[in-house]
């Protein structure tokens, strides 16, 4: 389910159909995304998932697998932090 909320925020922002998405898809190289794009694609994750990703970690995403992983980390952080009595 995550997964296919990224994927949709992603092609909604680069204007792809979802057949388009690759895990090994660089972001600028594969799908022409500029620095804007990447950031408004980390700030609708960040709103879809309620989490934050420092900048160290968006220095970080260079391709869709990057997003997934980063993601992946923070949003299961987040669940265990939220799930503490």
């Amino acid at each position: 389910m995550m997964e296919e909320k990224v994927k949709k925020i992603v092609c909604e922002e680069l204007c792809l159909n979802e057949n388009e998405i690759r895990n090994d898809a660089r972001l600028v190289e594969d799908w022409a995304a500029d620095s804007l794009s990447v950031i408004s694609i980390l700030a609708d994750l960040e709103d879809e998932f309620d989490i934050e990703i420092d900048l160290n970690d968006a220095k970080k995403i260079s391709r869709y697998e990057d997003i997934l992983t980063i993601l992946t980390q923070k949003y299961h952080v987040k669940q265990s932090v939220d799930a503490a009595p």
